[in-house]
């Protein structure tokens, strides 16, 4: 069971981009927050299916480390900063960035997960193209 539902993580997680590129690319409030929540959702998830949710190399634990720190650094800027709005949109979209990461460094080991990647988001950065071509060609349709 567990391996049926970490085939589904890694779907979600590979399918999340597209569904957020037609969503206006996550420029807006709504689904960001959507897709931030579905990023930490997996991070929840990487803890309860994997063994190791935390990775184990040194370079991964380092950009981890170092984008938690970028997303807190942002997060206390928003007391500072005199237009708060778009420093907590940059905080939305770093805690998008971090969620997204763990996840992605707990999922996305071995030949598995890895071999997928490309052609996943290859494929979606296609039809998301294919689209707005349509969309530009044939506006009525």
């Amino acid at each position: 069971m567990s391996g049926y539902l970490r085939m589904l993580s890694v779907a979600i997680l590979l399918a999340t981009p597209t569904v957020v590129a037609f969503a206006s690319g996550g420029y807006f409030t709504s689904p960001r927050l959507l897709a931030g929540a579905i990023a930490w959702g997996l991070v929840v998830a990487a803890v309860w299916l994997t063994p190791s949710p935390v990775p184990q190399s040194y370079s991964s634990r380092v950009a981890i480390g170092g984008l938690a720190c970028l997303t807190a650094l942002v997060g206390l800027s928003i007391l500072w900063a005199p237009l708060r709005g778009l420093a907590q949109a940059d905080l939305q979209r770093l805690l998008l960035y971090l969620g997204t990461l763990i996840a992605s460094t707990a999922f996305l080991r071995g030949r598995y997960g890895l071999r997928l990647v490309e052609p996943v988001l290859g494929a979606g950065a296609l039809l998301v193209t294919l689209y707005a071509i349509s969309a530009r060609l044939f506006p009525a349709v």
